[in-house]
């Protein structure tokens, strides 16, 4: 038995693989009534010794099977610890889950910080925050609900604050405190950039298939909320005497809708995801790319990020796709025109150009993986380009080609699990894919550590150099600067980009 004593009572946990481990560690308030759209709570003190030997209850949510997010329920705020050992004062990388704003758990499966802290020597914490709606909403024109903007972005600002009172007891160094995520945990990173109650919290950012632009102006996250009260009727009952089902089902009809975000000189459309950060009055008062953020930075993104979305949405809680896609002309053409409409035949051209003999569907691909993810990546690169590390994850999806190198690939590398079932599906188990996954766990370490990922590796600069990653790795300088410099005009927050 391992029972340490932190702010909060004493806590028991377990020896795994060598391996010191805590579950479940509640660092807020259960979630239940209105409490559910409100600012988090700190966890009360309790009495004993509280059972820390498995994991704590996920955000309820609507999930895919293939997330295996289970055991869902009210006292959902809680984080996970992997320690070597409770002496000294060691790195600390905090996990910071993906899912679209809309699911996912710490708890699961592909999360095991095991090879983290016995192998490079971290503590490994990962942490739950409210998704949906319930952790992303602007309730402010209905005051009577006393609801918070930002919640989910609140809760991992307390998390954050747990940390910094306890994470010595672990063995982990306050002082030392990297942040890093995929998808929308990378999201969330970007945005905390901006928010003035995460600073100090922590020191070093590892942004992984994310982007700094999934927030919403004001006036279009209320649009959302609007259409939440428009369709449950009474967002006071709702909150106040629903249950967690129906909140989910009155969330279920606004998942489609599809909305501006940020603040481009053109409209740059979100759609399917209407559950984002929103700038207010205090708590994110602006936006990343508009914020001077001061600490080192990893980021980047997948070559192909898109196909997953293509070629297996039911992958990303989609809707399966039928048989052979037949992705043709006109479809290439429907993408281009919902996503930047005011430029949808300047963009067609160009891509065209820039891609000859290139098929639509690798034509979406690249557009798609432009458009969502690496622009605004790489502009936040350029915001401090002498501090930004920049890579690109080239290795192609071994279990089905056609994905090349897509969406969520580099989560079996970066957890060192590249041998278990998923892992075998996207990288193939083999060698080449141990090695790549045991140098970029070594890189993420390095730079929780040091600040820089590799002593060989140059920051972004000038040059805008990215570090390619695959079977052979490679330096490139303003890789793909053809497709950045096409947005160039358009991002009005990013004009040195």
């Amino acid at each position: 038995m391992l029972d340490v004593e932190i702010a909060e009572g004493y806590l028991r946990g377990c020896m795994e693989q060598d391996v010191l481990c805590w579950y479940g560690i509640p660092y807020a308030e259960p979630l239940q009534g209105l409490g559910r759209i409100r600012a988090p709570q700190p966890r009360r003190p309790w009495v004993g010794v509280r059972d820390a030997r498995q994991f704590g209850c996920s955000v309820p949510q609507e999930v895919p099977a293939f997330l295996g997010v289970e055991n869902m329920g009210d006292d959902c705020l809680n984080l996970n610890i992997w320690s070597p050992r409770v002496q000294g004062k060691r790195p600390v990388m905090v996990w910071i889950h993906g899912g679209g704003y809309l699911n996912g758990s710490s708890s699961q499966s592909m999360y095991r910080g095991h090879p983290w802290a016995r192998d490079h020597d971290v503590i490994i914490v990962s942490i739950n925050y409210r998704v949906g709606l319930v952790g992303f909403a602007d309730w402010r024109a209905w005051p009577e609900l006393q609801g918070a903007t930002n919640c989910g972005l609140r809760d991992i600002v307390l998390a954050l604050t747990w940390i910094q009172n306890n994470i010595h007891v672990f063995g982990g160094d306050p002082e030392s405190i990297t942040l890093f995520g995929q998808s929308a945990g990378a999201m969330a990173i970007s945005a905390l950039l901006a928010v003035p109650s995460a600073r100090g919290l922590f020191h070093r950012a590892i942004l992984q298939s994310g982007s700094a632009d999934h927030i919403l102006m004001p006036e279009v996250a209320q649009q959302v909320t609007a259409k939440l009260a428009m369709q449950s009727g009474s967002l006071h009952e709702l909150f106040s005497t629903g249950s967690w089902q129906d909140v989910l089902l009155a969330q279920r009809a606004i998942l489609r809708m599809t909305l501006p975000r940020s603040h481009y000189v053109i409209a740059n459309m979100q759609f399917g995801m209407p559950a984002l950060p929103c700038l207010d009055d205090d708590f994110l008062p602006g936006l990343p790319m508009q914020t001077e953020v001061n600490m080192p930075l990893l980021i980047g993104t997948a070559r192909d990020e898109w196909s997953l979305y293509l070629y297996m949405p039911e992958l990303m809680g989609g809707r399966p796709a039928r048989g052979d896609i037949n992705v043709d002309e006109q479809v290439w053409e429907q993408v281009v025109s919902r996503g930047v409409p005011e430029i949808a035949q300047e963009m067609m051209q160009s891509y065209r150009r820039l891609m000859p003999g290139s098929t639509p569907a690798e034509r979406i691909v690249a557009f798609e993986t432009d458009r969502v993810f690496r622009i605004s990546s790489l502009a936040l690169a350029s915001k401090q380009a002498q501090s930004s590390y920049v890579y690109r994850l080239d290795w192609s999806c071994v279990g089905n080609r056609r994905l090349g190198a897509c969406h969520v690939i580099d989560l079996p590398l970066i957890w060192g699990q590249v041998d278990s079932p998923l892992g075998k599906f996207f990288t193939g188990g083999d060698e080449d894919a141990i090695a790549l996954s045991s140098y970029m766990m070594q890189c993420w370490a390095r730079f929780a550590r040091d600040g820089v990922p590799a002593l060989d590796w140059p920051v972004y600069g000038q040059q805008r150099w990215t570090h390619r990653l695959d079977r052979d790795r490679g330096y490139e300088a303003d890789s793909q600067g053809d497709r950045r410099q096409l947005w160039f005009p358009y991002i009005g927050f990013a004009e040195k980009l």
